[in-house]
């Protein structure tokens, strides 16, 4: 009978105090004001920029209701705490966009209700874009004075991706545990508003990140990445693209130096608006990856590919790269059938997804997005990209074995960096800007 009780209802040994529990929240708190300080000098400064195309002027009252939700939440509890971090992000949310807070509000009841049908996921799909496209034309019927519609640009470019990553994942039955406050919290968390970042952060690993008490590890972890990224709008602000010029004779003494601020520059607009966001979810209690893998460590540039940026990576890996090679196989041989989904992939998850980013659905950067698509410099250097990424993965598939040894994943290495740098030198001389 003993056995029979253990195993329908398992015991569990009494749970320790957490010592230095008061320690600890203070610490956390702690973290938090250094962060939001630095915030605000960078912002105080005008070099809080989002995209490189305009400031975000944040007013005192928006950085005081986020400064006191990061500083408050270490000291509440498990539940508790969820629930005044959604209700503060929402607060948060109308301070920065007022009214017009009720179209992010009215697409999370949507995309939650319509997720939960049994309807197909691309009629799924369809009705939940079909609004995230339509919102912006109701927009041009509304008084300017109803709220700020560039903020409003800003985080609902940033929806799409995770619109697609709810509805897709809630299709596959990888959301059983994810209920609607859960999903939520993951569309009108505070930084999608404060902080706008554009990598598509899959709602399960979002949710699996949560972590409840206090943990002062995961606290510094968040100010030293959020430091790290506040540096890259210096970096975006004071260096500039360089591009030679069609006269001048190439010279490695002149111009490795600029193509080496290029790179950085690169790497700048890519990582710090998600160093900056995660750094915020980090301290609010969600254990995420910084988005960025150690890229130089990367053995060839399909690694490379899965080192930066990896959330687009598992973004256009899962939604888009997997099926398409599911289906191909069925009627083509199986390297085709990479090659042909890694550069769909590639194309409609990265480069797609940026533009339609790009697309602003709001104010006088509507055209960004079709001017992108009629670049044939840019589409070209594009291209080249996804070649070296695409292909060399396919070739040397038979000798996967090989990186085993040391002194394949240094040639690997030397000669990734080297065509990185070739690249970089080819579009820095035919005047391409790849960002």
């Amino acid at each position: 009978m003993r056995k029979v009780w253990i195993k329908i209802f398992p015991t569990t040994p009494p749970q320790a105090p957490e010592t230095g529990a008061p320690l600890s929240r203070a610490v956390v708190s702690l973290c938090a004001l250094l962060l939001l300080a630095a915030f605000y000098e960078v912002a105080r400064r005008g070099l809080l920029i989002w995209g490189g195309q305009f400031e975000v002027n944040f007013v005192l009252v928006t950085f005081g209701l986020v400064t006191a939700l990061c500083v408050a939440l270490p000291w509440l509890s498990g539940t508790r705490k969820r629930i005044v971090l959604l209700a503060a992000s929402v607060l948060v949310g109308a301070a920065i966009v007022r009214w017009l807070l009720l179209f992010p509000l009215f697409l999370a009841w949507l995309t939650t209700r319509v997720s939960r049908t049994r309807w197909s996921t691309p009629a799924k799909l369809t009705v939940v874009l079909g609004v995230w496209l339509l919102v912006p034309v109701i927009t041009w019927f509304i008084p300017r004075g109803w709220g700020r519609f560039d903020e409003l640009s800003m985080y609902w470019a940033m929806l799409f991706g995770p619109l697609i990553c709810l509805v897709v994942e809630r299709s596959r039955g990888q959301l059983e545990e994810v209920g609607v406050f859960d999903e939520w919290l993951y569309l009108l968390v505070f930084p999608r508003f404060f902080v706008p970042f554009p990598q598509p952060i899959g709602v399960r690993r979002f949710h699996d990140s949560w972590r409840g008490p206090a943990d002062v590890r995961l606290a510094l972890r968040a100010l030293a990445l959020g430091v790290y990224g506040l540096g890259g709008y210096f970096v975006i602000r004071y260096t500039f693209y360089a591009l030679k010029s069609p006269t001048a004779p190439l010279s490695l003494v002149n111009h490795g130096p600029q193509i080496l601020t290029n790179g950085l520059r690169i790497y700048a607009f890519n990582a710090t608006s998600i160093f900056c966001a995660v750094a915020l979810l980090r301290l609010v209690g969600y254990d995420l990856g910084s988005g960025f893998r150690y890229p130089l460590l990367a053995t060839s540039f399909a690694d490379l590919y899965r080192r930066w940026n990896y959330y687009l990576f598992e973004f256009s890996s899962s939604m888009f790269y997997l099926p398409l090679v599911t289906r191909l196989r069925r009627f083509m041989p199986l390297s085709l059938a990479y090659v042909l989904a890694g550069y769909a992939s590639v194309l409609v998850g990265v480069w797609g997804l940026f533009n339609v980013f790009g697309l602003w659905p709001f104010g006088q950067y509507g055209v960004q997005m079709w001017l992108s698509m009629r670049d044939v410099k840019g589409l070209s250097g594009y291209f080249l990209v996804w070649t070296v990424i695409v292909v060399p993965q396919v070739l040397f598939a038979p000798v996967r074995r090989l990186r085993r040894f040391l002194w394949w994943r240094i040639g690997g290495r030397l000669i990734t960096i080297g065509t990185g740098v070739g690249l970089a030198t080819y579009a820095f001389i035919h005047g391409i800007t790849v960002y």
